[in-house]
């Protein structure tokens, strides 16, 4: 499997093991995890039950494979970390992507984690074509009111608050 997914990890599973998955960052480790469900939305995740056990430092031939792996190709595993750092401290806006390099992407060049901004123009776009989220200018609070009209927003209690997508 070339592409990373994510395992979150619940209530006691976590508490349970809270003080060993806090020092992970810092190295890569095989463990074991046991009783996950899966599922496939926005990409692969597994998620714990209440049967889970995560198993630290696993014996066996295919664990001791993988360590092996992980050492020879420290390379690969730092790209991956870092790459998922920068998606992760983004704290600037994500440029205009274009709709080709969107085309180009691959699962082996992806991560579930990017987002991209598009800018669209639409020939014959009119609010009455299109089902848009209207919200408090000033709170973002969804609206019933229709586009570019000025309001009293119920949440945010600004008398001038303009309806916009």
């Amino acid at each position: 499997y070339d592409r990373p997914f994510t395992i979150s990890l619940w209530n006691d599973v976590l508490r349970t093991h809270e003080e060993t998955l806090n020092s992970w960052p810092d190295s890569f480790n095989v463990v074991g995890v046991l009783a996950l469900t899966g599922r496939s939305y926005k990409g692969f995740t597994l998620s714990s039950t209440m049967s889970t056990r995560i198993i630290t430092n696993p014996d066996g031939e295919k664990a001791d494979a993988l360590r092996a792996w992980a050492t020879n190709h420290q390379n690969i595993l730092i790209d991956h970390r870092s790459k998922l750092a920068e998606i992760h401290s983004s704290t600037t806006t994500t440029p205009v992507t274009k709709i080709e390099e969107i085309n180009r992407k691959r699962a082996s060049n992806t991560w579930q984690e990017e987002r991209f901004n598009l800018r669209v123009t639409l020939p014959t776009a009119s609010a009455e074509n299109l089902r848009l989220y209207l919200g408090c200018s000033k709170c973002g609070r969804r609206t019933n009111e229709t586009i570019d009209t000025t309001f009293t927003c119920t949440f945010c209690n600004v008398q001038s608050a303009k309806s916009e997508p």
